[in-house]
């Protein structure tokens, strides 16, 4: 490993501020439904359930008195992936921190820039892979659009339910409506009533309640500027844009043994850290480097726990 990427330039003290804001707002939606393994390497391997093994129902499960128990196993293959690592740095000039009330502030400052920049792109990844049509065993499309004059919601979500149910076994839990499909779902009639007669003080973003149809509602807010490296003029929009809905299982206690939809495996770095700073100096620019470094990779574990809702908005 690089010099400055050893435990030298590890600033500690800028460490635990980034560990405790990456903490601060809860998970971000990427790890709210893929969630975190720790692994050990950068190359390494990961189980990937094809769903219905458990469900097995060709074991005699009787035993004889002083018979040994019938032996069950679970199919799976391995994938072998290495892990990405996501990394910015920022220099701060002598002449700021001359001009700056504190040099722990002025590097506080650099070190939350680089962690939002990071999480845009660790939470792209995310988004990516959940409304991808191609990655989950099953996918339809929407029987009408899902705005203010539509009551097929239910239908619909019910439909995902059941495939995830019917091709992993486990009951699905989440729903990842983008932010522009929830704000037109929040005026039809079907989801008014159930608003009406169950928590209405309780909203999403002001769009939806917290559970819709018995599975926890995640809508993603994250804006990203889209316009093209070295445009002057910025194009904002959604980092979750998507018309696509996704219903999946997320388990509740994650580990290489058990089935999701999705994991994010990661390194730990330098030691121990979720995230690291690093502080490291150049003297021919007279200033300090703050870099920020996070390695890991989001995966698709079970093909079977997740179902894409598509063609639900245009």
């Amino acid at each position: 490993m690089a010099e400055r990427y050893s435990t030298q330039n590890l600033n500690y003290a800028l460490t635990t501020f980034a560990t405790e804001s990456m903490r601060s707002g809860g998970p971000p939606i990427g790890e709210q439904i893929f969630p975190v393994v720790n692994v050990d390497k950068t190359l390494f391997k990961y189980r990937i359930f094809s769903g219905m093994e458990q469900l097995s129902d060709d074991f005699d499960a009787i035993r004889a008195p002083k018979d040994v128990s019938n032996e069950i196993s679970r199919s799976y293959s391995e994938q072998e992936r290495s892990l990405q690592q996501y990394g910015l740095r920022e220099l701060i000039a002598d002449e700021e921190y001359d001009n700056a009330d504190s040099d722990l502030n002025i590097e506080q400052d650099a070190v939350n820039v680089i962690l939002g920049q990071l999480q845009t792109k660790r939470e792209q990844a995310a988004i990516t892979l959940m409304m991808d049509e191609t990655t989950f065993n099953k996918t339809a499309a929407a029987a009408a659009k899902w705005d203010a004059g539509t009551t097929y919601i239910e239908k619909d979500i019910e439909a995902a339910k059941l495939s995830v149910l019917k091709e992993s076994g486990n009951k699905a839990t989440h729903i990842v409506i983008p932010y522009t499909i929830a704000s037109k779902m929040k005026y039809g009639t079907e989801i008014r009533d159930l608003v009406k007669y169950t928590q209405s003080n309780l909203l999403v973003d002001g769009a939806l309640p917290p559970q819709l149809f018995g599975l926890q509602v995640v809508i993603p807010t994250m804006i990203k500027n889209e316009a093209n490296a070295g445009i002057a003029t910025a194009s904002y929009d959604f980092i979750c844009d998507d018309y696509d809905v996704f219903v999946c299982y997320v388990e509740p206690k994650p580990s290489m043994r058990t089935m999701s939809a999705g994991y994010t495996f990661r390194r730990k770095i330098a030691g121990n850290a979720e995230v690291a700073i690093f502080k490291y100096r150049e003297d021919g620019r007279h200033g300090n480097w703050i870099e920020g470094l996070i390695e890991q990779l989001v995966v698709q574990v079970s093909v079977g726990c997740g179902y894409v809702i598509t063609a639900v908005d245009d």
